[in-house]
This record gives C-alpha cells, sequence and structure tokens, in this order.
C-alpha cells in the first residue's frame, strides 16, 4: 500500500508539468467580443498602415457579435446571420473570403482582426457601436424581452452632469495614482527584417519607457525619417515582462546564429537581412538578444532557430507603435 500510495503521488506531481497550458500575449478574453457591435471604418495594410478602402455609403458592414455564438451582419442593409467563436486570439468567424482572423487589437472602442492575403497582411478596423438604440438593421430574437431606453428630465440634466463630471475626475485622479510604476520597466527593439527594395529602410528602432511612453522611428530612403509617438499602459509594460519571465528570457543566449550552411550562404545574398536587437529591462535584470537573422524571407523559409515565445514578444512590441489612421 505504502509503494501504491508513493506511485499515485508521483502521477500527480508530473502530469501538471506535461500539460501546461501555453501562455500567449495575445489571448483576447470573450467577454470582450460578445455582446458587441461593430461598424466597419477601413481595410489596412499592416506594414505600411495605409488605408486602402474606406467605409462609404455605398459600402458599410455592420456585425453583431452575440453571447450564444451567433451573430447578425448587415452587409450593404442585407441582413446575414453567421456564427462565431474565439480561442486565444484567433476569431472564427466568416467575412468576405476569410473564415478566420486574428484579434489583434481591441481597445479604444476599435477592434482590429487580422488577415493574410499572399504574402500580404491586411487588417480590419471597425469602431464600437456604443449607442445600441441606432437603427443599423439588426434584428432582436422574439423571445427576448425589448431594450427600454429611459432619458433624463431635462430639469436634472445640469445637476447629474455635474455629479457625473466629479465622479470622473476622481475616478481619473484614482487612475493616475495606479499608474505610477512601482518597478523600472525599459523595452528597446532595433533592426530586423531585410535591407533592399524600391525603398531601403536604414533605421527601424522601438522604444517604450518605464511611464509607457512609446516612441517609434524609421528612417528610409525615400521618405527619411520617420517619427510616431504614442502611449502605453504600464499593465501592458507588466504583461510584456512577466510572459518574457515565465519563458525563461533574462536566460537566453545572448546571440542566435546561423546553424546550417544555407543559412550562412543567405547572409551573402540581397536582400541583406538585417539583425534583430531585442533589449528588456526589469528592475534588476537587463537581458540583450540579438537575431542575426530573424523571421522569414519571401520564400518563407527561417534560417535561424530561435524560441517561438520570442516573435509574440516582438509583434506585441510592435503592435504598441501602430499610428492611428
Amino acid at each position: 500500500m505504502k509503494v501504491l500510495y508513493l506511485f499515485c503521488i508521483s502521477i500527480i506531481f508530473i502530469l501538471p508539468l506535461g500539460n501546461a497550458q501555453k501562455i500567449s500575449l495575445f489571448d483576447i478574453p470573450e467577454r470582450l467580443i460578445a455582446e458587441t457591435q461593430w461598424e466597419y471604418e477601413a481595410l489596412v495594410e499592416k506594414n505600411t498602415q495605409t488605408a486602402i478602402h474606406r467605409a462609404d455609403e455605398n459600402s458599410s458592414i455592420f456585425i453583431y457579435f452575440r453571447y450564444d455564438g451567433t451573430a447578425q451582419q448587415v452587409f450593404n442593409e442585407k441582413l446575414e446571420y453567421n456564427l462565431w467563436s474565439l480561442e486565444g486570439n484567433t476569431l472564427s468567424y466568416k467575412l468576405r473570403d476569410q473564415e478566420s482572423f486574428k484579434v489583434k487589437s481591441i481597445k479604444n472602442n476599435r477592434l482590429v482582426l487580422e488577415f493574410k492575403a499572399g504574402k500580404s497582411t491586411f487588417q480590419y478596423w471597425f469602431k464600437k457601436i456604443n449607442d445600441t438604440s441606432r437603427n443599423v438593421g439588426f434584428v432582436k430574437p422574439s423571445n427576448e424581452l425589448p431594450t427600454v431606453y429611459v432619458k433624463r428630465k431635462s430639469i436634472f440634466d445640469r445637476k447629474w452632469k455635474n455629479r457625473l463630471n466629479k465622479h470622473r475626475n476622481k475616478k481619473r485622479k484614482s487612475q493616475k495614482k495606479q499608474e505610477i510604476p512601482t518597478d523600472y520597466i525599459a523595452i528597446e527593439m532595433i533592426g530586423g527584417g531585410y535591407y533592399g527594395g524600391i525603398n531601403p529602410v536604414y533605421r527601424d528602432m522601438v522604444q517604450v519607457d518605464a511611464k509607457g511612453n512609446v516612441r517609434a522611428e524609421i528612417v528610409t530612403e525615400k521618405e527619411g525619417s520617420i517619427i510616431r509617438n504614442s502611449k502605453t499602459t504600464v499593465e501592458n509594460l507588466k504583461k510584456i515582462v512577466d510572459f518574457a519571465t515565465q519563458n525563461n528570457f533574462f536566460e537566453e543566449p545572448l546571440v542566435y546564429d546561423c546553424e546550417s550552411l544555407l543559412c550562412e550562404k543567405r547572409k551573402s545574398m540581397k536582400p541583406a537581412p538585417v539583425p534583430l536587437r531585442l533589449s528588456i529591462t526589469y528592475n534588476q535584470r537587463k537581458r540583450v538578444v540579438s537575431l542575426n537573422l530573424y523571421g522569414k524571407d519571401r520564400h518563407q523559409i527561417q534560417y535561424v532557430q530561435y524560441p517561438k515565445y520570442i516573435d509574440e514578444i516582438i509583434d506585441f512590441v510592435r503592435d504598441l507603435s501602430n499610428q492611428e489612421i
């Protein structure tokens, strides 16, 4: 019996190691999608953030993601029914010719759905419909109670407005206090990709400081220096360092380089690969990891082997610097 007991205890401790759930920086909670309504804004090319198409009178899309996994889509005033599901950050939903999308962002009343077409990556941008009383063509099921909208009498408008403003000011002050960083976090990413083409890139850099200030600079031959400044939350910074720590980023080798003749040969070919350097500082810990040949080339070959989670960190940091259209 004692031997059997010890055997069972050993199984209990061993099994969770093999079934540990994979953690991702990009996981999206389903509650952010369910029972939300969205209006199509634009189709954007990811790398250049150029709007290829914008919504107009002749091209409108409205989507209502229901809590039960169904969806209503109004395309050019025509109502269609669909299904949706979310796993991690992959949204299974049919829109035009696409069956699934990556949810790249859902914040500030904007939803960004990303997909690949050929060698290019595109994004659908939607803005949230906060006024659900607006009639865009959605149909409420017969078994649901009607939505009732209550409007205050004008005599109380100023009184309630003052109370609301007072509450908002108090909340903002509270948020500012909470966002004072207790940890020192800094992230820097330089390089990556391939040098060449009709508009070679001389410099590509993203810096994020401990207060969440994001500075992105790209210097190209034709356009010169383009600098974008934006802001992220301390929560996002903590999310990155927690993810990096869980994946042992601070113990990674300083350099990932070629381990094959094919890789060495690719280094001397054009377009020339540009090494990528990722630096993360977390209080007293700092690690700078260099990928001497980052990502895949136009033939979809990845020459240098490094942990896949590093790609997630790189994509997440790049998303922080995305510019609004």
